[in-house]
């Protein structure tokens, strides 16, 4: 095993703990997609095929085995925590509540909730179920977050 492997699995178990943390400080969660679902497994599948393919040592498959719970957790942290809005865009995981001038919220089958920043700029949009409405709006009241409805079919 040489020095660089061993880093790099250090590396990603310290990052993927931040994503657990993440993870635990949820509150209400994003709703997850079946695309999205689907890229997450032929991720997956990917990363796989490629270590078994070009890996040299054990070390390598336990980089891949940590790098792969990464992605999976990095996926499952977006949602709403007491300090902000975890998502995975623009370079930044949690815009907190301070950052955040006002939110869109379509609901149809499900609930889109699309962010703004103190500019007024787009920040991103989640999906949630439709029974979490109530809460994600109560949330947002909370927090004195300005929360349009758009629409509701």
């Amino acid at each position: 095993m040489d020095f660089l492997s061993i880093f790099v699995v250090i590396l990603l178990i310290v990052v993927l703990l931040k994503q657990v943390s993440y993870l635990v400080k949820l509150k209400i969660k994003t709703k997850k997609r079946t695309g999205e679902k689907l890229a997450i497994v032929v991720s997956i599948i990917v990363l796989f095929w490629l270590t078994h393919i070009f890996a040299e040592n054990g070390m390598h498959y336990v980089a891949v085995f940590v790098a792969i719970l990464f992605v999976i957790a990095n996926w499952m942290k977006q949602g709403i925590t007491d300090e902000g809005v975890l998502l995975v865009a623009r370079g930044k995981e949690l815009y907190r509540w301070n950052e955040m001038k006002e939110v869109k919220m379509t609901l149809d089958d499900l609930l889109k909730v699309e962010l703004y920043n103190k500019r007024g700029a787009r920040v991103a949009s989640q999906t949630y179920k439709k029974e979490d409405f109530d809460r994600v709006k109560a949330f947002f009241k909370e927090k004195n977050i300005v929360a349009e409805l758009v629409n509701q079919e």
